[in-house]
């Protein structure tokens, strides 16, 4: 793969061994915001049978780039829940997979608006979840962005299979190192 790649496999090997032990893939899911800066979305780090996903933060903004609830809590912590669920829905995980989130808050005034749409997607018993309130975001209009990880085992679930999987979208990753694609595979 050359540098201009989206996808970039980073093996990391043990001495001795063939297989890597570890992929990293950073990801920009379809359906999800494009990333404003030079990061990514996502990155998918595979090591064994599980895929753990670092999902960066989400602020108030649509697929389409517009930013969504201007002066509303509740309306842009909407928008980020939508956005985190379609990120998820992607790599073929659900909000049961959610092992932690990080909540950064301009207004602790209100804090329960936040409480309210996120414990509509949290499963019981929630995650890991740290909230902080800071003086302002990298825009003054979002008042809230919410980062996440979530813990996949590789191959035990396909999208679709996943309860509010309402995305659609197929998980399309290059091969791991060392495994066959379908169409090099003989019979």
């Amino acid at each position: 793969m050359n540098s201009r790649d989206k996808t970039t496999l980073n093996p990391v090997r043990l001495a001795g061994r063939r297989e890597p032990l570890m992929r990293i893939l950073p990801l920009n899911p379809k359906g999800a915001p494009t990333p404003g800066g030079n990061y990514s979305q996502l990155v998918r780090v595979e090591t064994g049978d599980t895929a753990l996903l670092f999902i960066s933060g989400q602020v108030a903004k649509n697929s389409e780039g517009e930013v969504v609830g201007r002066g509303s809590l509740r309306e842009q912590a909407e928008q980020i829940f939508s956005n985190l669920t379609t990120i998820l829905n992607f790599n073929a995980a659900g909000w049961s997979d959610v092992v932690r989130l990080g909540t950064y808050l301009v207004d602790g005034v209100h804090v329960d608006d936040f409480r309210a749409v996120r414990d509509e997607y949290l499963p019981s018993p929630p995650p890991a979840s740290t909230l902080i309130f800071v003086p302002r975001l990298i825009a003054e209009h979002w008042l809230i962005e919410v980062d996440a990880v979530a813990a996949v085992l590789i191959g035990a679930k396909t999208p679709g299979e996943v309860s509010n999987a309402a995305s659609g979208h197929e998980l399309n990753l290059p091969p791991r190192v060392g495994s066959k694609r379908q169409d090099e595979q003989s019979d």
